[in-house]
């Protein structure tokens, strides 16, 4: 035995040392082989001849193939070292190739779920559901026993389902998990064990709980909660990476629904007054109100569009005027006195008018079209409207820019464009026109300039 255990420990040091090293070792006669100390172990003297291949291609070498033959007669070739090295190295590609395969499966399945869950949610428009299909295909995957999604900076609760996809009660949800997903906005994977006075679900205290956030745009909307056994279940780490791809996916169907579901509550608000402020008799005729009943010029619009209306609204405020006319609910001309625009422009610095009179012309649809609108969301031009409300409350157009010495490094080219037309006594207007911009661009830019320190003018009087 003490032999067989000394005999042993010289093997090892040179399995040690192509462990170490990553490099193959072959001796056919170790007696007369320099690099081997023999004197390490006296039975070592019966190995006569030993190979040893790592079977890793790179380091960290965890294992290799080992093989000795002791007596005088016997002894590796080196065409049997040859041999022993190439039957690893196809070990080593069949393992790297079912490795790569393996890989290549989940990736796919990862991409099938994805489509999956794009195709089931792609047109719905309803929460609701988003949320029910969204938690019944997490559940499905990572073999929870239920999930939940909690929405919202308090975690309300907006869907439920068991491993049989039937809704489930609320349990104690882990409010401090909770709170570290809102502020980190990354997964938790947690074993946790039920509040004081609970009971666990199939008398078990210890539960698995996986926490994933739905999130888009920085913008915080819940998370997605599932809850396992944690002796029958575990979260393995691909599952919870696709689960966290499916919830961002799912976050960037469930904000445009309910984005939609905000316009279509506000629109329900809005629609008795509307009613009221558009119901022209039958027969031709008109209608006024003011501007600020209304919340914006685009709910009325909105409304006419609708509802198949062919007419104009005129719109009058202090210092300004605008017209937009529409043609069986198409728009096909908008003008703005202020800043001279037309078009999708006008439309745009028309709905940051807040205060003012409108008035409605019912007329058969006749007359020129300088442009067709028929989309009555008005979303482009909502979001260029706040801008023009910030130019309009602090310039005017014939507000007159005057350039300072500063020094133009860091400027972009439409600011340099925009710098180079400023010259003495020419407006506001009369420099957004030159610059073949759009009005809101050059505007910008020069409030850009403005801060720069590179032009002053005269504000609003």
């Amino acid at each position: 035995v003490a032999d067989f255990v000394d005999t042993r420990s010289f093997a090892e040091s040179h399995v040690r040392r192509v462990m170490e090293t990553g490099t193959s070792f072959w001796s056919e006669d170790l007696t007369s082989d320099p690099s081997v100390d023999m004197t390490k172990s006296v039975s070592a003297l019966s190995l006569r001849s030993i190979i040893c291949v790592p079977l890793e291609g790179s380091q960290p070498v965890q294992s290799v193939l080992y093989a000795d033959r002791a007596g005088t007669s016997a002894a590796f070739s080196r065409q049997d070292f040859e041999l022993l090295s190439a039957l690893v190295l196809y070990a080593r590609l069949f393992q790297q190739n079912t490795q790569l395969h393996d890989t290549q499966r989940r990736q796919f399945a990862h991409l099938q779920y994805l489509h999956r869950l794009n195709s089931l949610v792609a047109n719905q428009l309803d929460p609701a559901e988003i949320y029910r299909q969204v938690l019944a295909m997490c559940v499905t995957i990572s073999q929870a026993e239920r999930g939940y999604i909690l929405v919202g900076p308090t975690f309300q609760g907006r869907a439920s389902v068991d491993a049989a996809g039937k809704p489930v009660a609320p349990e104690a949800f882990d409010q401090a998990l909770l709170d570290e997903v809102r502020q980190t906005a990354k997964p938790v994977l947690r074993v946790t064990a039920p509040s004081a006075g609970a009971q666990s679900h199939l008398g078990l205290d210890l539960r698995t709980i996986l926490c994933v956030p739905l999130v888009v745009r920085q913008r915080f909307l819940g998370v997605v909660y599932l809850s396992a056994n944690s002796l029958t279940v575990s979260f393995e780490p691909d599952d919870v990476n696709l689960i966290n791809d499916l919830a961002q996916q799912a976050a960037l169907h469930l904000e445009a629904a309910l984005l939609h579901d905000e316009l279509r509550r506000h629109n329900a608000e809005m629609e008795n007054v509307l009613n009221q402020l558009t119901g022209t008799a039958a027969g031709g005729g008109s209608t006024s109100g003011s501007v600020a009943a209304l919340g914006g010029l685009h709910f009325l619009l909105r409304r006419l569009m609708s509802e198949g209306r062919s007419g104009t609204v005129q719109v009058n405020a202090a210092g300004a005027s605008g017209a937009v006319t529409l043609a069986d609910g198409v728009i096909v001309q908008a003008g703005s006195s202020r800043w001279e625009l037309v078009g999708d422009e006008a439309l745009a610095e028309l709905f940051s008018w807040r205060e003012g009179e409108w008035f409605w012309v019912e007329r058969p649809s006749q007359g020129r079209r300088d442009m067709e609108k028929k989309d009555f969301l008005f979303l482009a031009e909502l979001r260029f409207a706040q801008r023009w409300m910030a130019i309009n409350g602090y310039l005017s157009p014939d507000s007159k820019p005057v350039r300072l010495a500063a020094a133009q490094a860091g400027l972009s080219e439409p600011e340099l464009h925009v710098l180079g037309l400023v010259t003495k006594g020419r407006t506001a207007l009369e420099l957004a026109q030159a610059s073949h911009m759009p009005f809101r661009e050059a505007l910008d830019h020069l409030l850009a300039l403005e801060a720069a320190s590179l032009l002053a003018w005269s504000p609003i009087a």
